[in-house]
């Protein structure tokens, strides 16, 4: 049997009346017969008299009536009450808010059906969580960002990307990428969005660029409600807030909105990830491009150096070679002759520098490949071509046999070993190569008997650096080195109490 909620007539009047939570009434027509100021707060109505005899549907979406209909004719015709369940309701002004609400079969006035709405006002919570998952979603989407700009090529490309997350991901629909330059800011990307009028036209000197360039020189975010309460804001436009969010050394990302206190804490803190990833891609690429230039530079030294030696200096040299072979060979004086051999011989060296600066330009720039080779051939080879220059001498030889990995050229390291054996000593020279097998690698070791490598030598080669106070007489040394290395190996120059020893060790095939 249908009763009021209070088991007497119009006994729900006091219930809706002193109940703190929202409560209406409606009749069969779904008509408000009663309200209390509760409903009249949630539902942002001017007053509670406003509300009456109007009908409840108003304050339904339009896609949940048909629903919302079907609750409330469980307590009106069929008096069942409705246990609570969350929905949405609108206010008078269509905003939408989140409720709890059940349904209870009451009587009205006129004694007829009826329903007693009441409901917990939970749009407060249910925004905050709303929130909450937007901005994990915000998280998200942003580590997927993160990947796409670690694909781009250009920091161009990275500005780019980076407008279009602000714009899509994180609602910033005014924003701009400024770059760092010689002190200046420089305009690198803007939004669709932000007014022809409303950026400063680049460039700015950092010290006169007002937030961005404090931003910039302080490495600290800056949150601006209201920019004509900011000393340091100078804007472009009819801002109200401003967001600006430093790069490091690589630039500033601004954003701004006309209306008052637009951004909060989250808001920078998800723009500063974002512009931390792209921060780290630029600062990649610019370094790749530095280390390109850099490798430019050094292929025209390594052209010029080649130029100098091949040409230039090859060039005189022949002529100084050539005129001291006349006189050696057709003057009788005594002086004269050793004037000529002197020069004659001179010319000899240089004209060894140069070919062994060739042989360094090859090793250097040419990729070469590393195969399987017998160490006792490439000994053979070295020393049958070493030999051929030196006829007078000999090279005593005891290599095992075993194969090991080596670039093509090899012997070229092996030659100038012995070479610098035979040429920097004083007769009789004895000059021994050996070999010393281990596990993994080979080493093959030439001695000789003579006053060892000059420490000078020892220590350029050794620090890798040639400086204008500690260089080496030649490029002999480097070739051995370079050479070895080139074959994954590695190379020991050291003095003995017997002379020079040079070890090269080279892995096993």
């Amino acid at each position: 049997m249908r009763e009021s909620p209070q088991g007497g007539d119009g006994g729900h009047h006091r219930l809706v009346e002193n109940s703190p939570v929202p409560i209406l009434v409606v009749d069969t027509d779904y008509r408000i017969r009663e309200a209390n100021e509760a409903w009249r707060e949630a539902v942002e109505a001017d007053t509670v008299q406003s509300l009456l005899e109007s009908s409840a549907l108003q304050f339904i979406p339009e896609e949940a009536q048909p629903a919302s209909k079907n609750r409330l004719d469980q307590a009106l015709h069929n008096d069942n009450a409705v246990e609570a369940r969350e929905y949405r309701f609108l206010t008078v002004d269509d905003n939408r808010r989140y409720a709890r609400g059940s349904v209870i079969p009451t009587i009205v006035d006129s004694g007829e059906s009826g329903a007693l709405v009441m409901l917990e006002n939970i749009t407060t919570q249910r925004t905050r969580e709303r929130e909450i998952e937007r901005r994990h979603n915000q998280i998200e989407r942003l580590y997927e960002i993160s990947v796409e700009l670690a694909g781009c090529d250009s920091p161009e490309a990275v500005y780019d990307v980076m407008i279009e997350a602000l714009e899509d991901i994180l609602d910033l629909n005014m924003c701009a990428v400024d770059r760092v330059e010689n002190n200046k800011l420089w305009l690198a990307a803007t939004s669709s969005d932000l007014p022809d009028d409303g950026y400063s036209d680049p460039p700015v000197d950092l010290e006169e660029a007002g937030l961005a360039g404090k931003a910039y020189h302080k490495k600290q975010s800056i949150l601006v409600d209201d920019v004509t309460e900011h000393p340091d804001a100078e804007p472009d436009g009819e801002y109200s807030s401003v967001l600006t969010v430093p790069m490091e050394d690589v630039g500033v990302v601004q954003a701004a909105s006309f209306d008052r206190a637009a951004f909060d804490q989250t808001d920078m803190e998800l723009v500063e990830l974002l512009s931390g990833h792209a921060r780290e891609v630029v600062q990649r690429l610019n370094n790749e491009q530095e280390l390109q230039k850099r490798q430019k530079e050094l292929d025209l030294l390594r052209q010029v150096f080649s130029r100098v030696f091949r040409h230039n200096m090859r060039n005189e040299l022949s002529l100084i070679n050539g005129h001291a072979e006349i006189i050696a060979n057709n003057n009788e004086s005594e002086s004269t002759d050793s004037t000529a051999e002197s020069i004659l011989e001179a010319s000899k060296r240089l004209l060894s520098h140069c070919g062994k600066a060739r042989q360094v330009e090859r090793v250097m720039s040419e990729e070469r490949e590393i195969q399987s080779d017998s160490l006792q051939r490439m000994v053979s080879a070295a020393v049958s071509e070493v030999e051929s220059k030196f006829p007078s001498e000999t090279i005593a030889v005891s290599v095992d046999d075993v194969d090991v990995s080596a670039v093509i050229g090899i012997e070229q390291a092996i030659e100038n070993a012995l070479e610098n054996a035979l040429k920097h000593n004083s007769s009789p020279v004895v000059v021994r190569v050996t070999s010393k097998i281990q596990e993994d690698c080979a080493s093959i070791v030439v001695k000789d008997n003579g006053e060892g490598i000059p420490e000078e030598e020892l220590g350029v080669i050794n620090n890798e650096e040639e400086t204008s106070l500690s260089h080496g007489s030649g490029v002999g040394l480097w070739l051995m080195k370079w050479v070895v290395e080139k074959s994954q190996g590695a190379i020991r120059l050291t003095n003995t109490s017997e002379g020079a020893r040079v070890e090269m060790t080279l892995p096993k095939k």
